[in-house]
């Protein structure tokens, strides 16, 4: 970990310098690969100068498109547009210029070194993002007493829910699989975690993942999803939790902090009013009360707050 955490701290420049390397490697190997046996040492001194000037055209450019200013997240698709442009870029204006020097090289050398080593930019930024995020889980993820959980949602929520799951320092959930009604997402897995079905599958799901808790990971749902999804949890004896609302989480990273119990106004679909708690309870204490359509959601939500102020007694009516 201690090792890891160093190398972050030097990660520009040490992608500037592999950069650079994997470059001049590329020029050397295509060169190789051109000339064969006629290579002479005049060759390699063209390639030496058509190298160099590539490099240096690709630090330039990297520094207009803060490739190499921690603007992007590793191997992100920001970080790989910026990084294909200044790359191919550099390359077609090396190209150029060694198509009008007097010792020029051959031509295809340019061409086929850049694209080699573009290939093996990304390739080793996909690797460091690997390794840095199993470092993460392995230094900071879930204890063994944390709650096997299924996340309902495997959208842009869901996949930041499970990200921070797994990499927060005794997180209190272990995501154990993922639920969503999009049939393109089957057997999707998100930082390993995968895609075991819709909300319908919920029992198989419970059943082979051992889960406990199901947190609905859609910010954007309407109380009839929730409905849905809390009383299919309730009835295999599932705690069920959900996300702020797409407001609440507007412009910042869904985070484990941000799971919560399920409230009346979720099922309702409606603005939460402020209520003053002492009056209601003052109200209700100690009185007789009736609670109509207690089976559902939103009744048996009702019963469970007015029993928390003490009616004498509690009677709950359903069809």
């Amino acid at each position: 970990m201690i090792i890891a955490t160093r190398l972050r701290r030097i990660r520009q420049p040490l992608m500037l310098v592999h950069d650079a390397f994997v470059l001049v490697v590329a020029y050397l190997v295509f060169t190789t690969i051109r000339y064969g046996s006629t290579t002479s040492p005049e060759i390699w001194a063209d390639v030496a100068v058509v190298a160099s000037i590539a490099v240096v055209l690709h630090w330039i450019l990297g520094a207009i498109t803060h490739v190499y200013r921690d603007r992007y997240l590793v191997a992100s698709l920001e970080e790989m547009v910026a990084l294909g442009l200044t790359a191919l870029a550099a390359g077609a204006l090396t190209g150029t210029i060694n198509a009008f020097l007097a010792d020029s090289i051959s031509r295809a050398v340019p061409l086929a070194a850049t694209c080699a080593a573009l290939f093996v930019m990304f390739f080793s930024r996909v690797l460091w993002r690997h390794f840095w995020d199993r470092t993460e889980v392995r230094a900071a993820g879930p204890t063994h007493q944390a709650q096997r959980t299924l996340v309902y949602g495997a959208g842009y929520g869901g996949r930041q829910l499970i990200r921070s799951m797994r990499t927060t320092a005794d997180s209190a959930y272990l995501p154990v699989g993922l639920l969503d009604d999009d049939r393109q997402k089957r057997n999707l897995s998100l930082h390993g975690v995968r895609v075991l079905g819709g909300l319908a599958d919920l029992p198989r799901a419970a059943e082979k993942s051992g889960a406990t808790a199901l947190v609905i990971a859609i910010p954007s749902a309407s109380s009839d999803l929730i409905r849905s999804a809390s009383e299919a949890a309730r009835e295999l004896g599932i705690d069920v939790k959900v996300l702020p609302g797409v407001s609440d989480l507007f412009q910042r990273p869904i985070t484990i902090r941000d799971v919560r119990d399920i409230d009346v106004a979720d099922l309702l679909g409606r603005t939460r009013i402020e209520t003053d708690i002492a009056a209601v309870a003052g109200y209700l204490t100690g009185k007789r009360v009736l609670v109509t359509g207690a089976g559902g959601s939103i009744g048996s939500e009702l019963a469970r707050q007015i029993h928390k102020w003490g009616p004498a007694e509690l009677m709950m009516l359903d069809r």
